[in-house]
């Protein structure tokens, strides 16, 4: 009896079953199956446009539903607030899981609007005006969640709204009109701090924000210890910074060290505090049914409209899986479809059999420079990292190239392939004559089509994504 072996076209049916089912169930965890209508919508903004899925639970005709504005981190996009925006539509919310300025495919902000409270809560606060005007929310029930740099995005929004409830106050509006200039009821900072409120002088309760604020933070979390004014996730229970945003927020002075989860209500307001601290590290927070739990509770307590404050059943780690399970798909896809393309006539002359063996290395000494040298090339490009970066940062940062990070990581990478270029001279000799041999001299036909086919397997391969993301609102 033959053995079944694998050839590249059955890996190449494999990787597409595999996308298309990751996929498709990715697609209908998210929306509930059928339950939450996904809108990808872009709104024109005062300094823009701004980008991201509108999630709309079913609900009766007038019926009004509480509403929260997601917010990712830095140099991420809308998906990674899946877990929270799956979750909160499912318990009856209608959230705009947001593409910050210069993420996803919202615009970078040039000029003048680079200086706007807007680009400061990366569209935030223009995410809280557009799902206040939708006629199916409730605009006395907004509450708005970030993680990292989008929890910062948090705090900002809600010092945003409260300065104008408050200036409104002082100037002499009555307290009805003055509320309700302030859209946002509640706000849950993740992977950040209210570091705000650390600056603020009166800690009497009259200087916090005008809303109930919760925050979780890691314990672990390696940035928190920049985020907090020098305290690190595990010691923010017991620290001074966390009694005096206690204390600005609420008016009450706690002592000791405060119980994680413990809220603390302002006696003149009703505004509440509380701060949570899981065993997680910052990254976590995005894969996390606690942090999960924590949120749609807080929510469910704060937005008085629930009509049943009990979080449902958590599925977003199941979407997870079945985003994992397309992208094993995606990147079983890429070799088979380049194996079934080097079978067409066109790329044909690039199908070789085995790989060309390297030049041998002559005795021990040339063995052991070999090997020294490969250690120095992997030491000075660790050394070059952040030098490097940040000079990329600096000077490779523009409209077209608009994230710092892409070009530093790019010239950084320019840097170590010329490295490793001289090392390749130094252990071998000059290239003269070697060129071959060596490997990075190829025909010029033969290098035109490689760089082609390198083309064309990138581009097939992200137009399954783009395909993905177009149907069924799934960026695996």
């Amino acid at each position: 009896m033959k053995k079944c072996k694998l050839c590249y076209k059955c890996l190449l049916a494999i990787s597409l079953a595999l996308m298309l089912v990751g996929t498709i169930f990715a697609g209908l965890l998210q929306n509930d199956f059928g339950r939450v209508e996904i809108r990808d919508v872009t709104i024109d903004t005062a300094v823009g446009t701004l980008t991201g899925y509108l999630l709309i639970p079913d609900h009766e005709e007038g019926e009004k539903l509480p509403a929260v504005v997601t917010s990712h981190g830095y140099l991420n996009n809308r998906e990674m607030q899946d877990l929270n925006y799956v979750e909160l539509s499912r318990n009856g919310y209608v959230v705009f899981a947001m593409n910050a300025y210069g993420h996803g495919d919202s615009p970078v902000l040039t000029g003048s609007a680079k200086e706007t409270v807007n680009a400061e809560a990366g569209g935030m606060i223009d995410a809280v005006e557009f799902i206040s005007t939708l006629p199916y929310v409730d605009v006395n029930n907004i509450g708005v969640t970030g993680h990292s740099m989008g929890g910062g995005y948090t705090n900002t929004t809600m010092e945003y709204y409260t300065n104008l409830e408050k200036e409104a106050l002082a100037s002499g509006a009555s307290a009805s009109d003055a509320k309700a200039l302030n859209k946002i009821s509640a706000g849950v900072i993740i992977g950040n701090f209210p570091a705000n409120l650390l600056s603020v002088s009166a800690v009497d309760g009259t200087d916090g924000y005008l809303c109930d604020v919760a925050v979780i933070g890691g314990k672990f979390d390696e940035f928190y210890f920049g985020m907090t004014n020098g305290v690190y996730g595990k010691d923010i229970l017991g620290s001074d910074n966390l009694k005096k945003v206690v204390s600005v927020q609420t008016g009450i002075a706690p002592t000791g060290t405060i119980d994680s989860g413990k809220e603390f209500v302002n006696p003149d307001n009703g505004y509440s505090f509380a701060m949570h601290v899981p065993s997680e590290f910052h990254a976590q927070n995005h894969f996390s049914i606690t942090t999960v739990d924590h949120t749609v509770t807080f929510f469910n307590d704060k937005l008085t409209s629930m009509s049943d404050p009990t979080p449902k059943f958590q599925v977003w780690w199941l979407k997870e899986l079945f985003n994992c399970v397309a992208l094993i798909g995606m990147f079983m896809f890429i070799v088979p479809f380049a194996k079934l393309m080097m079978k067409t006539p066109f790329f044909s002359e690039l199908a070789v059999d085995g790989v060309p063996s390297i030049p041998a290395l002559k005795d021990r000494k040339a063995s052991g420079k070999f090997y020294r040298n490969n250690v120095f090339n992997s030491v000075i490009c660790m050394v070059l990292t952040l030098p490097v970066l940040a000079i990329g940062y600096v000077a490779l940062q523009s409209s077209f190239f608009p994230q710092d990070t892409t070009g530093g990581i790019g010239l950084w990478s320019a840097v170590c392939g010329l490295i490793g270029l001289l090392f390749l001279r130094i252990n071998f000799g000059k290239f003269k004559g070697k060129g071959v041999e060596l490997g990075f001299i190829v025909p010029k036909m033969k290098w035109l089509k490689t760089a082609l086919l390198a083309i064309l397997v990138v581009s097939v391969t992200y137009t399954m994504v783009f395909i993905a993301d177009y149907i069924f609102q799934v960026d695996f």
